[in-house]
């Protein structure tokens, strides 16, 4: 099986078993797409509505998967997720749209060695056990769990507005390419609850 036939399941695990969402907002999850000067494999996207501030704002929490269609390239694997985590971690492109950020390595075996678990499990790094059945069916197995990484995110301020909003997320191309219709996602789920806000703050209830 070629590496490109094992993106899609990978990216469906995300969204079945890491709430990634694929819906009328978002595309769930990129394949093979240039961020800068890295090209992750599978990349997906999570977003969080946040309600408990004075103005709701939404937080964006990325997956990042390194794939490999077998085992005997796994020190390339390992070396180019570490290379993408560096750039992840000092790219102005990653830090000011994702809020948090995940990595995975993934390749088919039957068993993950004890050498590969003791480097990822150090470095913060997941890793996802492929089972591949046939050329249309592949089982993805979470064998280790990644540490969760913090990064600035898309700042509240410019979500305060749709102009705004939707500017943001368009500078950012992995967020243009996920969000298709950004005002969408400004107006169902920001405008209501700042709507809310200001009729509460009218009436004096707040």
């Amino acid at each position: 099986m070629k590496e490109e036939q094992l993106y899609d399941p990978i990216g469906e695990w995300l969204i079945r078993e890491k709430g990634c969402q694929r819906d009328k907002y978002s595309q769930g999850y990129l394949k093979n797409i240039q961020v800068g000067d890295i090209r992750p494999d599978v990349f997906a996207i999570r977003y969080e509505i946040i309600t408990d501030r004075t103005y709701p704002v939404i937080h964006f929490h990325g997956y990042i998967v390194e794939v490999k269609c077998d085992g005997k390239g796994l020190n390339e694997l390992l070396g180019k997720i570490m290379r993408v985590k560096r750039r992840a971690r000092t790219s102005k492109e990653w830090m000011s749209g994702l809020h948090t950020v995940r990595f995975y390595i993934a390749y088919p075996t039957e068993q993950v060695s004890s050498e590969v678990f003791e480097i990822c499990e150090e470095e913060g790094i997941g890793i996802l056990r492929l089972q591949v059945i046939d050329e249309t069916t592949v089982n993805v197995y979470e064998v280790l769990r990644p540490r969760e990484i913090a990064l600035n995110g898309m700042s509240h301020n410019s979500q305060r507005s749709p102009g705004v909003f939707e500017d943001s997320i368009n500078r950012i191309g992995y967020l243009r390419q996920m969000f298709q219709r950004p005002s969408k996602l400004y107006d169902d789920f920001i405008r209501p609850k700042i709507k809310e806000y200001k009729q509460k703050l009218n009436r004096g209830k707040l």
